[in-house]
C-alpha cells in the first residue's frame, strides 16, 4: 500500500525561538491511524502542516491525494443544513445515522454543538484523506457510536486525534508524538498499550539498577574513606615514635586525601547523573494518552442551595422538556447532565447562569460564584496571555 503523506525531517519552530518539535520522519497510508501524546505536544500544529494548511519551518511533506483537516472547532454558518451540505452528496445508511437528529431544514447556527459536528462529519464523509482532531467533542453516547461506524466504513483513510478509547480501539496502527520525537507502533490499541507498558517496565528496572550502583558507589566511598583514615592513623602513630618525618607524612597524607577524593567524587558523579537519566527518562516517558480531569473548588455547606427547579420548562418554537424539569442540587455534590444532542442540556445551563428565556414553573439559583465553560470555549479571549486570564476566574463553584 503506498503512502498517501510522507513527512521527512519536519520541524516547526515559533516566532519567538521556541521549538515545537523537529526532524520527524513516518508516513501514513489509506489505513485508520492515530496520532496520541500529552496536551501541547504539537498535535494540531502537525495536523495543520500535514494538510497543507501551515508550512513547516523545516522539512518537507508530500501528499499524493487531497487531504483534509476536519479541525476541533468550526463556527456554523448561517445557511440551513441541507445548503451547508449541498445537492452534490449521495444519501447513504451512514449518513442517515449521522443526522438522523438534526432537521435538514434547520439553520446551522442554532443546532447545539453535537448536531453541528454530525453535520460537519456527514459532509466530510466522501472526502480522500481526513485528519480529524478531536472530532468526538460535543458528541453524545449515539453521536459517539455514529463516529465510530463513520470511521469504521468510510474508505480513503483517517489520521485520527482523539483521547477517546473507544475511538482509539478502531485503529490500525498508532503514532505517538511526544518531546522525544515520533514513533509509530505498527499494532492496534491493545498492542500500543501493550509496548507502553514493557517501556514502563523496562525504564523503572533501569532506575532501580541505577539507584543500587549509586549506594554501591555511596558505600564504596565510605570504605575508601575508612581505609585512608586509618593509613592516616598508622601514619601519626609512626610519626609519634619518630619513625617518619612529619613533612613526609603530612605530604602523603594530602596526595592520598586529594586522589581518594578525585575517585569518590567520579564514581559518584556518575552515579548520580545514571539516576538522574533513568528518573528523567521515566518521568517524561511518552505519556498515556486518555485524558482524566479533576475539577476542584471550595467544598460547599451541606444545605447550601446550589439550584433547584419545580415544574420548570423553556421555550423556544415550543417547549424544550417533553416533561417538566423537576430537580433539587444542594451541598458540595458533583452533578453529571446526561442527554441526546439538541435536548436542551446547554439551554438549562445557561437558565442555571441567569440567562433569561420564556420559560414556566420556577428555577431558583444559589448564591454563588460560578465559572461557566462552554462547549466552544467563548469565555477565553484569545488575545490575553494565560496569566491574565487566569487571574479573571476565581470561582468557589463550577457550573460545567
Amino acid at each position: 500500500m503506498s503512502a498517501i503523506v510522507t513527512a521527512r525531517g519536519v520541524g516547526y519552530e515559533f516566532s519567538n525561538g521556541r521549538n515545537l518539535f523537529s526532524n520527524l520522519n513516518f508516513s501514513l497510508e489509506a489505513t485508520l491511524s492515530a496520532l496520541v501524546g500529552p496536551n501541547g505536544v504539537g498535535k494540531t500544529c502537525l495536523a495543520q502542516i500535514l494538510a497543507g494548511d501551515l508550512e513547516p519551518t523545516e522539512g518537507i511533506v508530500r501528499r499524493t491525494g487531497p487531504v483534509t483537516l476536519f479541525p476541533q472547532r468550526q463556527e456554523p454558518e448561517p445557511v440551513t443544513v441541507a445548503e451547508f451540505l449541498s445537492a452534490e452528496y449521495e444519501w447513504s445508511l451512514l449518513r442517515e445515522m449521522l443526522l438522523q437528529s438534526v432537521e435538514l431544514e434547520a439553520t446551522c447556527t442554532t443546532l447545539s454543538g453535537g448536531q453541528w459536528m454530525r453535520v460537519r462529519l456527514a459532509r466530510a464523509l466522501d472526502n480522500q484523506f481526513l485528519i480529524m482532531d478531536e472530532p468526538t467533542n460535543d458528541l453524545d453516547h449515539e453521536g459517539r457510536e455514529a463516529l465510530v461506524q463513520f470511521l469504521r466504513h468510510r474508505e480513503g483513510g483517517a489520521l485520527l486525534i482523539s483521547h477517546d478509547r473507544e475511538c482509539l480501539k478502531i485503529c490500525e496502527e498508532i503514532l505517538e508524538l511526544s518531546n522525544r520525537g515520533i514513533s509509530k507502533f505498527g499494532g492496534d490499541w491493545s498492542a500500543y498499550m501493550e509496548a507502553k507498558e514493557r517501556e514502563r517496565e523496562r525504564l523503572g528496572t533501569a532506575l532501580d539498577l541505577a539507584k543500587r550502583e549509586r549506594e554501591a558507589a555511596l558505600a564504596d566511598g565510605a570504605e575508601q574513606l575508612a581505609r585512608q583514615e586509618k593509613r592516616n592513623r598508622r601514619g601519626a602513630e609512626s610519626a609519634a615514635r619518630g619513625g617518619t618525618p612529619k613533612i613526609l607524612l603530612g605530604a602523603r597524607k594530602r596526595r592520598a586525601q586529594s586522589a581518594t577524593g578525585r575517585l569518590d567524587a567520579a564514581v559518584q558523579d556518575r552515579a548520580e547523573k545514571a539516576v538522574r537519566e533513568a528518573h528523567e527518562a521515566l518521568s517524561e516517558m511518552k505519556i498515556d494518552p486518555v485524558m482524566y480531569a479533576d475539577l476542584t473548588g471550595g467544598e460547599l455547606p451541606a444545605q447550601k442551595l446550589v439550584a433547584e427547579a419545580s415544574g420548570f420548562n423553556i421555550r423556544f418554537r415550543d417547549w424544550i422538556y417533553r416533561h417538566d424539569i423537576e430537580f433539587a442540587w444542594r451541598g458540595n455534590v458533583r452533578m453529571a447532565l446526561r442527554g441526546a444532542n439538541g435536548s436542551g442540556k446547554s439551554t438549562l445551563l445557561r437558565a442555571l447562569r441567569g440567562e433569561q428565556f420564556e420559560v414556566r414553573g420556577q428555577l431558583r439559583r444559589g448564591d454563588l460564584a460560578t465559572l461557566y465553560l462552554d462547549q466552544r470555549c467563548s469565555t477565553l479571549d484569545e488575545s490575553k496571555s494565560v496569566s491574565t486570564m487566569f487571574a479573571l476566574f476565581q470561582p468557589r463553584a463550577i457550573a460545567k
